[in-house]
């Protein structure tokens, strides 16, 4: 790997990124320009005067801007996420922010915040992931590893939320409210890509939702379909719903069993015999790559191996 940065001290922290070549290379001068402007603004000295410089890291930061619309619009509206590398190795970042998007489930107080912050913290995971990916400081594999990741933790959120919310309200009954998903009956199984941790930047999340109706969540188990189709659906809009933050993820509901006519969330007995009678070979070969991320885990193991 040729390494970007020679100076004795690294301009970032950790991240010895690969020379890229600009298209356009007085596109790539304008909008380092830019982002020394905009440094300045947010009060940035230290990436003002990267920017500003002539140094190979500068040279790489000009060449990826010029190479995606998706990384300039990030790097200028948020400088403070290349600031932040200054002191911080990248992949230390990565996972900092990858760690903490899971407790958002618990301090958000309305749907709103959650939505802002989940949106927040994947900007600045899907921009770093990208940098590193760009500047070979980790492959494809570990890439995907990394945006797959980031899909989970924020469905992991949004799930503790809903389950927290429900509780308060007295639809559902929590086992432990510092642990909402523990016990809740309500299964969340990755599919696809997800499933087998391989999504690329652009991927849509595809999901199956399933519940126990005898978890001991229920108030009264006849509620079951109705309760958590509904929270289902608000899964749906946190996380794929566009806001002034953009997007987490879009969501695909349509891998479920006989989708054209069943909830949106499909009680357990009831999807194990749909696979064991009804399901075509395509539907039951899916399942290979199916992996509970969210919700009752162990429920969710435990209808794999059923």
């Amino acid at each position: 790997m040729s390494t970007l940065i020679k100076q004795a001290v690294s301009e970032f922290s950790g991240f010895t990124p690969n020379l890229l070549t600009p298209l356009n290379s007085g596109n790539a001068s304008r909008y380092l320009a830019e982002l020394a402007v905009s440094a300045k603004e947010s009060g940035l000295p230290r990436l003002e005067e990267l920017a500003g410089s002539k140094s190979e890291t500068a040279a790489f930061l000009g060449a990826v801007m010029d190479l995606s619309p998706f990384m300039r619009e990030n790097a200028i509206l948020h400088p403070l996420y290349l600031e932040r590398l200054r002191d911080e190795p990248i992949t230390d970042r990565i996972e900092t922010i990858i760690g903490a998007i899971p407790v958002l489930g618990l301090v958000c107080q309305s749907e709103h915040d959650l939505m802002s912050a989940l949106r927040l913290a994947k900007s600045e995971a899907h921009f770093l992931i990208a940098l590193g990916d760009l500047g070979g400081e980790f492959g494809g594999v570990k890439t995907t590893q990394r945006v797959s990741r980031l899909a989970i933790a924020s469905t992991q959120a949004a799930i503790r939320f809903l389950l927290k919310d429900a509780s308060r309200t007295g639809k559902l009954i929590l086992k432990d409210e510092n642990d909402p998903e523990k016990g809740s009956g309500w299964i969340i199984l990755g599919m696809g890509k997800l499933g087998a941790m391989e999504l690329n930047y652009s991927s849509d999340i595809d999901l199956i939702v399933l519940f126990d109706p005898w978890a001991g969540a229920l108030p009264d188990v006849q509620d079951g379909v109705e309760i958590f189709s509904r929270l289902t659906r608000r899964l749906v809009r946190i996380m794929q719903d566009r806001t002034p933050e953009g997007y987490v993820f879009r969501t695909d509901l349509r891998l479920r069993p006989d989708p054209g006519s069943t909830p949106v969330a499909i009680p357990f007995e009831a999807a194990l015999q749909y696979y064991e009678g009804r399901g075509q070979n395509w539907e039951r070969a899916a399942l290979i790559k199916a992996l509970p991320i969210a919700g009752d885990i162990a429920a969710g193991h435990e209808f794999l191996l059923e």
